[in-house]
């Protein structure tokens, strides 16, 4: 499905697995190996784009919700992958830092940044980026309750953290 926008993440969305392999699943998501290898045994249900034109943060909660068919507690026990060109302005070092419910784990150009493995547990991260496009992977899996991710960079000339901008996503 496509939003119109040209700025965001392009969702693929997984479920439902059973509450007998969930307890194999959490806090067991550590590399994007075991991210992927979680999926095989979980059914694709749809594909979704996530229109960000502000900022990476998404979510229950945020301006910008999961899909109908994920919301509210029906929507327990399922995953998503997360992908999009990440177009940063400067090269240099690139501290992030996460909040997500459950657990979710963050790559760029297949380095893992950071991985959260706790609901609203912050989690940091960095790495070292040229100038231009890079490939972001956001990896989330979701348990019980609810469901968000928000997402913070600080730029190499920046002192503090701001959420990812928008614009720095094409899909």
């Amino acid at each position: 499905k496509s939003s119109g926008l040209n700025h965001g993440l392009t969702g693929r969305y997984y479920g439902y697995y059973t509450a007998a392999n969930q307890t194999s699943f959490a806090g067991r998501v550590y590399s994007l190996d075991d991210f992927k290898a979680m999926m095989t045994s979980m059914t694709f249900r749809e594909q979704h784009m996530t229109p960000l034109a502000t900022a990476l943060s998404f979510g229950d909660g945020k301006e910008n919700a999961f899909p109908s068919a994920f919301a509210g507690n029906t929507g327990d026990r399922w995953a998503a992958a997360y992908t999009a060109n990440l177009v940063v302005p400067e090269s240099g070092l690139y501290s992030f830092y996460s909040l997500a419910d459950d657990q979710l784990i963050v790559m760029i150009d297949d380095y893992k940044v950071l991985s959260v493995n706790g609901a609203g547990l912050a989690s940091y991260g960095g790495c070292y980026l040229e100038k231009g496009i890079h490939t972001l992977y956001l990896g989330l899996l979701e348990i019980t309750s609810g469901a968000y991710v928000t997402l913070y960079v600080k730029q190499p000339s920046e002192s503090s953290y701001k959420l990812v901008p928008g614009d720095w996503l094409v899909p």
